[in-house]
C-alpha cells in the first residue's frame, strides 16, 4: 500500500498556480502537514501565504518568496517548481485530488499510530485496558472531525464556566457586531460569529435599504470588515445610496443631481466614513453558489471579513436545473450556514416574502437560520397605536415599521421591534433607543 500520492499533490500545486478559485479551495481545505513531498509542502505554504497577502499567486512569487525562506536553493528544486506550472491538470478533477491527499494524509498518521500501539504491545507487562483504549482514540480521532469533537460533561462545564466568566467581566458589552437597533441588540447580542440571519421583506419593501444601515453601523460606525454580495444594484447605485442614507440629503434630490454646494459637501465629507472603512463590495449579475462562496472565503483570508450580507438570495443562478426551485434556495442556505460556523463569521440573506407573509419559494430556509426577520410596514392603525404607545414610553420618534424577530436560537423570539424608517435618506432609526 503507497502512503503518499506524487502525482495528486503535485497537481493541487499545479491547479493553485492556475486559477484563482482552486487556490481557495486548496487553501480552505488543505494543510502543510497533509503534503508528504518537502517540495509541495514548501509550495503550498507559500501560495497559501500570499494569497493571504492578496499576492497573486505566480511562479515567480513564489521563488521570491521561497528564496526569503531559504527554500529553492537548488537548482533541481527551481526546475521542479518551474515545471510543476506546466503539469496538465482539469479544475474538474482537484476534488478527487484533494480527497485522495487527505486520504493519504491519515493513513500515515494511522500508521505511525499502530507502530507506535505495536511496540507498545512488546513490552513484557502490557495494560490491556489501555491499550484497547488509546487503540480506541486512534481510530476515533481519524473519524470525527475536531468540529464535531464529543466532549464530557465536565468538559461542558469547564466551557460554560469560562465563558459566564468573561461576560461577567464585560458587563454589558454586546457580544456580536452591533445591529444599530437597541432592543435588537438586546434580544439577538448582535450579529454573532456563526450566526446565519435570513431578512425577508416583501419586494419593494425596504430589506435592502434595511441592511445597508446594518452594514453603516457595523461598519462605517464600527470598523467590522463587511463583505456586501448584490446582483440588483449597479456600483453606482450602492455608492449613492450610502451617500444618502449617511449624510441625510434626500436620495431623489442626489439621484438628480439637484442639490447645492452645501449638500455637496455634506455629501463628500460624509463618504469618508466609506472610504476609510474596512468595507467591501462585490455585484456581480449572474451570482451562484460557487462564486459566492469562493468570495467569501477570499475576503476572509485577504481581509479578515467578520459580516458577509447577501443581497438577495432568490437572484442567485441555479446549478442545477433538474432540481426544485425550493432545494436549491435549501441548500444554498446550509451551504452558507456551515461556512459561517467553519469562518466564525456572521451571514446575512436577504430573501423575499410571499404577499401571505411566508418566505417565497423555501420555508425551510427558517430551520436553518439562527435569526430569523421579517420587516413589516405598519398600517396607518398600528401607526395611530403606535404614536400613542411612543408618547407613553418617552420614545424619540413615532415609528412606522416593525421589525418581527420570528426566531431567535439564544434569545427570545416572537418580539416586535419598532423603528422609523425614513425612506427618503433610505435611513433606519431606533426610536426606542434602548
Amino acid at each position: 500500500m503507497s502512503y503518499f500520492d506524487y502525482e495528486s499533490e503535485r497537481s493541487i500545486i499545479a491547479a493553485m498556480l492556475e486559477s484563482e478559485e482552486s487556490l481557495i479551495e486548496a487553501s480552505a481545505t488543505m494543510r502543510t502537514e497533509d503534503f508528504y513531498e518537502p517540495r509541495h509542502q514548501a509550495m503550498f505554504d507559500i501560495l497559501a501565504s500570499l494569497y493571504a497577502q492578496a499576492i497573486k499567486p505566480t511562479y515567480l512569487e513564489m521563488l521570491k518568496e521561497g528564496h526569503k525562506r531559504g527554500t529553492f536553493s537548488k537548482p533541481e528544486d527551481r526546475e521542479y517548481a518551474k515545471q510543476t506550472i506546466g503539469f496538465h491538470v482539469s479544475a474538474t478533477q482537484l476534488p478527487y485530488w484533494l480527497k485522495n491527499v487527505k486520504d493519504k494524509a491519515r493513513l500515515r498518521k494511522m500508521r505511525k499510530d499502530f507502530i507506535r500501539l505495536a511496540e507498545e504491545m512488546k513490552n513484557p507487562v502490557v495494560d490491556v485496558d489501555k491499550l484497547v483504549q488509546d487503540a480506541t482514540e486512534v481510530i476515533m480521532r481519524l473519524t470525527i472531525d475536531n468540529a464535531e469533537k464529543i466532549e464530557s460533561g465536565a468538559e461542558l462545564v469547564q466551557t460554560g464556566k469560562q465563558v459566564i466568566e468573561e461576560r461577567i467581566s464585560n458587563k454589558g458589552k454586546l457580544q456580536g457586531i452591533p445591529t444599530g437597533i437597541g432592543k435588537l441588540n438586546r434580544l439577538t447580542g448582535g450579529w454573532k460569529a456563526g450566526d446565519l440571519i435570513i431578512v425577508a421583506a416583501e419586494s419593494g419593501k425596504g430589506k435592502t435599504a434595511f441592511a445597508q444601515n446594518f452594514i453603516s453601523i457595523a461598519c462605517f460606525g464600527s470598523d467590522t470588515p463587511t463583505l456586501y454580495i448584490n446582483s440588483e444594484m449597479s456600483r453606482q447605485q450602492v455608492i449613492l445610496r450610502f451617500a444618502s442614507m449617511i449624510s441625510g440629503v434626500n436620495n431623489d434630490l442626489i439621484k438628480f443631481g439637484e442639490i447645492s454646494g452645501e449638500q455637496k459637501r455634506q455629501i463628500f465629507d460624509s463618504l469618508d466614513f466609506v472610504e476609510k472603512s474596512p468595507f467591501y463590495h462585490y455585484h456581480s449579475p449572474s451570482l451562484n453558489l460557487q462564486k459566492v462562496l469562493s468570495a467569501i472565503r477570499k475576503m476572509h483570508v485577504q481581509k479578515g471579513v467578520q459580516l458577509v450580507i447577501l443581497d438577495y438570495i432568490g437572484r442567485l443562478d441555479r446549478t442545477d436545473k433538474n432540481s426544485k426551485e425550493w432545494e436549491e434556495v435549501y441548500q444554498i442556505v446550509k451551504a452558507l450556514k456551515t461556512l459561517a460556523g467553519e469562518l466564525g463569521m456572521a451571514v446575512m440573506v436577504l430573501a423575499q416574502l410571499n404577499d401571505d407573509g411566508t418566505l417565497q419559494v423555501a420555508k425551510r430556509m427558517k430551520n436553518e437560520s439562527d435569526i430569523y426577520i421579517k420587516l413589516l410596514p405598519m398600517s396607518s392603525e398600528e401607526q395611530t397605536e403606535a404614536s400613542q404607545k411612543a408618547r407613553e414610553n418617552g420614545w424619540r420618534m413615532n415609528p412606522n415599521y416593525w421589525i418581527f424577530v420570528e426566531k431567535n436560537r439564544d434569545g427570545q423570539a416572537d418580539v416586535l421591534v419598532p423603528a422609523l424608517f425614513k425612506k427618503e435618506v433610505l435611513r433606519v432609526i431606533d426610536v426606542a433607543n434602548v
